[in-house]
């Protein structure tokens, strides 16, 4: 059944759209009643879902998530698009 492309794409919608809801509740109380401001919960969702990636690419890949380092001129050498 998971093999079906359409139903997983459909039920990690369904999940995504179920985690955006959760994460909105939790970030509503923390601003409301643990008085956490703006700047601190983005960055710690942004460091979690950074790590959580990584974590995945690493459990999908393994070590080739670290091939980006292996020659001193692809550590100097800057890929980011800007």
């Amino acid at each position: 059944m998971l093999n079906n492309r359409s139903t997983r794409g459909a039920l990690l919608c369904i999940f995504s759209a179920s985690l955006w809801g959760v994460t909105g509740t939790v970030g509503q109380f923390l601003f409301q009643e643990m008085d956490v401001s703006s700047k601190w919960l983005a960055s710690n969702r942004m460091f979690a879902a950074g790590i959580l990636l990584l974590l995945y690419i690493y459990w999908r890949r393994g070590k080739e998530i670290f091939s980006i380092w292996k020659t001193k001129k692809m550590r100097r050498t800057c890929y980011c698009s800007v």
